[in-house]
């Protein structure tokens, strides 16, 4: 009884370090993702961070200049495909500028042991608004396929209910 509890715990820690070592063979990246760089002032505009293979912790950046609409949304996945693991993360928030003008987001950061993953700061772009132009970007998802009118996407409408039959015994 005990050697084959042993042999399984062996096992299970073989393993263990199995999946480990395909999950760092993986490409990794921390990179990061802008529904627009321009937007009218009143708007909103969307931004993902997104680690792959990366096992740590996220740092946004200071958002001075932009009122956060939403978020953090915070996204986990992770795939086995033959025997290879992969897994990402992602960070999301909507963003209004406070005011027309040159706007920068810094770098946001993501700190593992091993390294720090640093993304490239950005510009925005917010023109003047005077006519009150109502214009919305969002980053497609894939939970809009999934669940159509959680996130933006197009509402589907639930079937009509039937009437019923009112039956009359002879």
């Amino acid at each position: 009884m005990k050697m084959q509890l042993l042999q399984v715990i062996r096992l299970v820690m073989f393993l263990s370090v199995l999946s480990g070592g395909a999950l760092m063979a993986q490409d990794q990246a921390f990179q990061i993702e802008i529904s627009s760089d321009s937007v009218y002032h009143g708007n909103v505009f969307e931004i993902r961070y997104s680690a792959q293979n990366i096992s740590g912790s996220f740092e946004p950046p200071s958002f001075d200049g932009f009122d956060v609409i939403r978020g953090p949304n915070q996204t986990n996945r992770m795939q086995f495909v033959n025997g290879v693991t992969s897994q990402s993360s992602s960070y999301s928030y909507v963003l209004r500028p406070t005011e027309p003008g040159v706007l920068f987001l810094p770098p946001a950061f993501y700190v593992t042991d091993e390294k720090t993953w640093e993304t490239s700061p950005m510009e925005i772009f917010c023109l003047p608004n005077p006519e009150g132009i109502e214009q919305n970007h969002f980053l497609s998802d894939d939970n809009q396929a999934q669940f159509p009118g959680w996130f933006g996407g197009p509402q589907v409408q639930p079937p009509a209910k039937k009437k019923k039959l009112k039956v009359t015994k002879i």
